[in-house]
């Protein structure tokens, strides 16, 4: 069996980036095996504006203009200005990229610097399948910035064919052995079977099924294709009463270093109004309304702590035979926006107008996907009995402030904590939904709750005993 081994080493963002990269190529050539390949990539910042450091790499070193592009690093991101060979075979002699590490960060603050060193020796003599030649054998170093400062990290890809039934892994060749301590400390290693038949396809689409009900997850999961689908019909029917320009327009024509100022107050403007409530925390919002068929609407805003990108996720979350199910939607912020990828905020009046088209597209999904998602949710029968009809209105509950970090076990059916943690109404509507005949089960009438003295606890244990027609409950701890 082929295993893939990604080694992870311990790496001092204090180290110079210089002597990183001149130890682990001097180990490779001492331990024989040549002078290596080495894929660079040098890139600037996404952000518009300050320095560029691949202005001053070309300025400095002209003969690499062939390797200069622009590239985006995920489909609809922002291009960014990059030096790198890893979109065709030519190499670069090794002593340009020394002078290159050597000005990292102070003459070159580059975003990213990453240095592959291609040994095919690491795949342990033993032929890789076509198609994976993104991650290839060998040592990587790569150094970044991020919020806290620079990022620094050292890695290593080999293969080794291994014995199923072994209990270790066969040791490493001395001259590899070798270049792993020139690399540093082994922090971890992760191990990953490898294939090598023919690359297979696209991975079949996931498709589980809720062993509660079968149906009802098979009907949401076509509602939220139809609508993925259909998004762009959606954001049209929404009638966006601005018409933003593309992800790229927007990232060409913001000015740099400008922001939104507080984002909040925009959001509470546009939906307190349609019952939802704002919470913000580190880089996000999330805006949340409770439906009266106990569904929970979510509109989750991710704008980044220093990115200024925002991206918006619309879910509904519900419940159903005690299981819980989650429709996700992501949403487009303007008509000719990339579904799915972060959109440039701008400045207080563009984050006014990104607020505004989202209230419109997401009064527009109010109206019809999520009424929609009530029908897929078959409620069970649960009988006519006295008991019945009181846990029928067992809402009022939610007045006496029910303790939702407990379960509730019921005549043997259990509300488990992922279920009790859900808040007081999905608990209650699980119980009306559950297949315990309540009023049928002389054993459902054990009724176990857990309030940690709480005081109104025994204000539930008395309406209870109440609405059970003298019926005996029990309570404890």
């Amino acid at each position: 069996m082929l295993l893939a081994l990604l080694t992870t080493f311990a790496a001092s963002r204090k180290e110079p980036l210089v002597d990183v990269v001149e130890r682990v190529h001097a180990a490779i050539i001492a331990a024989g095996f040549g002078e290596p390949q080495v894929q660079f990539i040098l890139s600037d910042h996404s952000i518009a504006g300050g320095v560029s450091s691949v202005a001053r790499v070309l300025k400095r070193f002209p003969h690499l203009e062939r390797f200069a592009q622009n590239l985006a690093p995920y489909p609809g991101g922002r291009e960014t200005k990059v030096i790198t060979n890893r979109t065709n075979s030519e190499t670069v002699d090794f002593a340009t990229l020394v002078e290159i590490a050597r000005g990292v960060p102070r003459s070159f603050p580059f975003n990213n610097v990453g240095f592959h060193f291609s040994i095919p020796a690491f795949s342990g003599a033993t032929a890789l399948p076509s198609g994976h030649d993104e991650r290839m054998p060998g040592i990587d170093v790569r150094d970044s910035w991020w919020v806290n400062g620079r990022q620094r990290s050292v890695t290593a890809l080999t293969f080794v064919e291994a014995d199923p039934s072994a209990k270790k892994l066969p040791k490493l060749p001395d001259s590899v052995a070798a270049i792993f301590t020139a690399c540093g400390k082994v922090k971890k290693t992760i191990q990953v079977p490898f294939a090598t038949g023919p690359v297979p396809g696209p991975p079949p689409e996931r498709r589980p099924v809720d062993a509660a009900s079968p149906e009802v997850a098979e009907a949401i999961r076509a509602l939220v294709h139809n609508y993925r689908m259909r998004m762009s019909e959606i954001v049209e029917r929404a009638q966006l009463p601005h018409d933003l320009p593309s992800n790229q327009e927007a990232a060409a024509a913001g000015p740099a270093g400008v922001t939104a100022g507080p984002k909040k107050p925009e959001l509470i403007r546009n939906f307190a109004p349609m019952g939802y409530e704002s919470r913000g925390e580190s880089g996000t919002f999330t805006l949340r309304r409770r439906t009266p068929n106990n569904l929970t609407v979510e509109l989750l805003l991710d704008v980044g702590t220093w990115s200024n990108l925002v991206m918006a996720i619309f879910r509904v979350l519900g419940m159903v035979n005690g299981v819980g199910f989650k429709a996700t939607l992501i949403l487009p912020v303007a008509r000719r926006a990339v579904s799915g990828g972060q959109y440039p905020i701008g400045g207080p009046d563009s984050w006014r107008q990104i607020v505004e088209n989202l209230a419109a597209l997401v009064a527009e999904l109010d109206r019809s996907f999520v009424p929609a998602i009530g029908p897929c949710r078959i409620p069970r029968r649960i009988g006519t009995g006295p008991i019945a009809q009181s846990l029928r209105s067992l809402g009022r509950l939610r007045r006496f402030g029910v303790d939702s970090n407990r379960g509730f076990p019921i005549g043997g059916f259990r509300l488990g904590h992922r279920l009790a943690q859900r808040s007081n109404d999905c608990v209650l509507q699980s119980i009306l939904e559950s297949r315990v005949e309540i009023e049928q089960r002389p054993e459902a009438f054990h009724f176990v709750a857990s309030f940690r003295n709480h005081v109104v606890g025994w204000q539930i244990a008395d309406w209870l005993v109440d609405a059970s027609g003298g019926q005996q409950w029990f309570f404890g701890k």
